[in-house]
């Protein structure tokens, strides 16, 4: 296969199968060792994809292989910028093929909206994160984790430079004592882990608000990681980024501990 059966084929065919981490909730993301490529991997039979989880799974990562219909192609593939994603590999029978990304879709054009109205997107964030998960959660001694501390270190490093879609559900109620009639009550969300514990959740991104927001009654606002301590419950414990993503958990005392670890960068 040449490069453009396979950009055609990413368009055309009626069925695709990702490897997803389980650790992560998200496409599985590895760097080539020769060209650095931040590179997922697609699968036109579903067979293929079970292969390729069962020997990832086999060295404690556990794959799980996603399927995806011909009308949600675009959408996946433009969600892979927010990730930092930039290269695909495809997968048919004995046949492999790499290509860019940007050789199979372009990223949204914001050129044109104010700064404050474009869709925030942290990729770097994502791609770290995303990275420093899927080593953490790998199912081994911790000594065979040799690269975590660097994987940790920009992460953290990216967590602190990046801006948050925090989200609140704002209701309206009526009260004559308020002009206009209409009193604002402001909701925050918190999700809850195995031990009752509550978390505030936080998002990198448009795509990780709307999982959460499937409802679509939360409204979000933008904020700098040093400011999402000032948001807190009292009986919060900290925040989760992106729970329905690789769910990230910092503890309310981790927040302030971060911004002066990085702050002279």
């Amino acid at each position: 296969m040449d490069k453009n059966q396979v950009l055609k084929k990413l368009q055309m065919m009626e069925v695709m199968y990702v490897p997803y981490a389980r650790a992560t909730n998200m496409p599985f993301i590895v760097c080539d060792e020769e060209t650095y490529n931040d590179q997922i991997f697609i699968f036109r039979e579903e067979k293929d994809v079970q292969v390729f989880a069962k020997e990832y799974t086999a060295k404690s990562i556990p794959l799980m292989g996603v399927k995806f219909k011909n009308d949600q192609f675009l959408n996946f593939y433009t969600s892979l910028f927010t990730m930092g994603v930039n290269a695909i590999v495809y997968t048919e029978g004995e046949e492999t093929v790499e290509l860019e990304l940007l050789e199979l879709v372009q990223p949204p054009d914001y050129s044109q909206l104010p700064e404050e109205k474009r869709p925030l997107s942290n990729p770097q964030l994502q791609l770290t994160g995303l990275y420093f998960m899927q080593e953490l959660r790998r199912k081994v001694d911790n000594e065979e984790k040799k690269n975590l501390p660097e994987l940790e270190e920009e992460m953290a490093a990216n967590l602190v430079k990046a801006r948050y879609i925090v989200s609140m559900r704002v209701n309206e109620k009526d009260d004559e004592e308020v002009e206009g009639g209409k009193k604002s009550e402001v909701q925050v969300p918190f999700v809850k882990n195995n031990n009752g514990e509550i978390f505030q959740p936080v998002f990198t991104d448009v795509g990780e608000f709307n999982k959460f927001n499937r409802e679509k009654n939360l409204k979000g606002v933008v904020m700098n990681f040093d400011k999402l301590q000032s948001i807190l419950m009292e009986q919060s414990k900290g925040i989760v980024v992106n729970p329905l993503g690789f769910n990230l958990i910092i503890l309310k005392e981790q927040i302030p501990a971060f911004v002066k670890r990085f702050e002279q960068e």
